[in-house]
């Protein structure tokens, strides 16, 4: 909650007002028998800040859903979303950009040293391409 990104909205907004809530201790159990007590806190006590009604569940909205995919476009290595600005600044300086001899010999160097790819990869880039020429053809005629 400090770093204010907190999956509850709700929670993080009453943090954000009233700073951190004050946590007490209310049942010791088993481990086994946590879900049963925490949907039978839920059905007495309706808490408002709970955005899931059911124990242990996480429930996504379709507007969760959608900022959780438009967050995760572009998303390389962990790094967080590629601004569409960034992306253009990226390729335009990218355009024209020649590779020296030394550069090339050593990706056919590299080349030389791969793996080959199994039988399973090979059927699925035979099909993925096959289907990019079938929409192709799609698009062309109309």
């Amino acid at each position: 909650m400090k770093r204010g990104d907190h999956p509850n909205i709700l929670m993080q907004r009453m943090y954000n007002k009233y700073g951190a809530p004050e946590i007490a201790v209310i049942l010791i159990c088993r481990v086994s028998d946590i879900l049963f007590y925490e949907q039978l806190c839920l059905d007495s006590y309706q808490p408002p800040l709970n955005v899931s009604k059911i124990a242990g569940k996480i429930e996504f909205t379709d507007e969760i859903r959608a900022k959780i995919a438009i967050s995760m476009r572009g998303n390389t290595n962990g790094k967080g979303p590629r601004a569409p600005e960034v992306g253009r600044k990226v390729s335009a300086a990218k355009k024209g950009v020649l590779f020296s001899e030394a550069h090339k010999q050593a990706l056919k160097e590299a080349w030389k040293t791969r793996p080959p790819a199994s039988i399973e990869t090979n059927k699925k880039i035979s099909l993925s391409v096959s289907a990019y020429h079938a929409q192709k053809k799609l698009l062309k005629n109309g």
